[in-house]
């Protein structure tokens, strides 16, 4: 288990300032039953995040356009033997963006997002020579829930990523990736307004 809590409050003569971002994460390893080492063969957890600052000119109840809200949760599966060539992971992720209105925040975004990921790293084999693969995949859906508050547009997306690198006499050369493929340049989408 995992708790972390920043906060911040602050008060001045043009702004006051209202900043807190608690964090959590639960999690629970599985081992296998026929390992003395205990040999972690699944992991399963749940994170949550929220980020609230809210900035205020002094002696006014009214938020100031630079004040922002989100919350983040999301569940997530692991296959962390690092002894195995093969290792996957998943996840799903709920972000909730949150606009300063007037003295509030309102709900203007919501973005989902599901990846799954892995490496596959065969033994080293005793020349020196080691390669490895590599892959992230990610689909993500912001929905607006008030498009009044968000210059962004509804947006669903699939991205993936996946690297080949291997190396020679004992890692000290690098060889050309064989295979090399992904979005290309990715445009920077960002949730917050």
């Amino acid at each position: 288990m995992f708790l972390e809590a920043n906060l911040l409050q602050t008060e001045g003569g043009k702004e006051n300032t209202n900043f807190s971002r608690p964090k959590f994460e639960l999690s629970k390893t599985f081992f296998r039953s026929d390992s003395i080492a205990k040999t972690p063969l699944l992991k399963i957890g749940i994170y949550g995040e929220r980020e609230r600052n809210q900035r205020r000119i002094a002696n006014s109840d009214t938020l100031n356009a630079s004040s922002f809200w989100y919350d983040i949760g999301r569940v997530y599966l692991l296959l962390p033997d690092s002894t195995k060539t093969w290792q996957w992971g998943g996840s799903l992720q709920q972000r909730n963006d949150y606009a300063p209105t007037a003295a509030q925040f309102q709900q203007n975004t919501q973005a989902r997002e599901a990846n799954i990921n892995g490496h596959w790293k065969p033994t080293r084999k005793s020349n020196g020579n080691n390669s490895q693969l590599l892959w992230n995949l990610s689909w993500r859906n912001l929905n607006l829930i008030d498009s009044s508050l968000t210059t962004q547009k509804p947006l669903t997306s699939y991205l993936g990523r996946v690297d080949f690198s291997q190396t020679a006499w004992k890692t000290h050369f690098p060889l050309p990736p064989v295979m090399k493929s992904g979005p290309g340049k990715v445009r920077k989408f960002n949730s917050i307004t």
